[in-house]
């Protein structure tokens, strides 16, 4: 039976329903900067190439990782959108399409955070570290954390999406509003069946 409308289940099929859209966006996003070629300049002399090669060196599979990503958070991303259709029209299915959905989604940022902060995050700064001697401690440490400051971003939106997604999971499983409700004609006709037993017997 469909749930009674709420405005947290239709509240959080809206926000499902966006990040079934950017999740996928940025998962391929992620994979074109892993599969183009990357420019970085050092005093004149791009290190892409070099940066890139030392990558893959240090984060083996990294490019598997990134198609792995994408495909998860496109599937996940469809399991919330269907899942919000299913929380607008209040079904039970809604609430457990989301739930799945939103716990395959949390895989794949775990999955997406661990080889970030630790994997790349080191071999990046390994290779700024050997690269960037030449500068003043000061221009060092701008550059450093300008460049991997923009990267770290991803994962902060990832970690708050991730709480995100595992307290509305919460919510869906321990929320009332998918309990089945009774028929007010039946629970009427519950309520009038005894007595009306009891006045037989009395008449009898």
């Amino acid at each position: 039976m469909a749930a009674r409308l709420s405005v947290s289940l239709i509240g959080i099929g809206v926000v499902n329903l966006l990040i079934a859209v950017l999740a996928p966006c940025a998962g391929c996003l992620g994979m074109m900067m892993t599969f183009t070629p990357m420019e970085l300049d050092i005093e004149g002399r791009n290190v892409g190439p070099e940066l890139q090669q030392h990558i893959e060196r240090k984060v083996p599979g990294a490019k598997v990782v990134a198609v792995f990503s994408m495909l998860g958070n496109t599937s996940s991303s469809l399991l919330l959108a269907l899942g919000a259709v299913g929380l607008f029209l209040g079904q039970r299915w809604g609430r457990n399409l989301t739930v799945s959905g939103a716990g395959f989604l949390l895989l794949m940022f775990c999955i997406h955070d661990a080889v970030q902060v630790g994997l790349w995050l080191p071999a990046t700064t390994e290779f700024l570290d050997m690269h960037l001697d030449e500068l003043p401690p000061e221009e060092r440490a701008g550059f450093k954390f300008g460049y991997l400051g923009s990267a770290f971003s991803w994962t902060c939106i990832n970690a708050m999406l991730m709480v995100y997604l595992g307290i509305m999971a919460i919510y869906l499983c321990i929320t009332t509003h998918f309990q089945a409700q009774e028929p007010e004609a039946l629970k009427d006709e519950d309520y009038r069946r005894p007595h009306r037993r009891r006045r037989d017997d009395d008449d009898e």
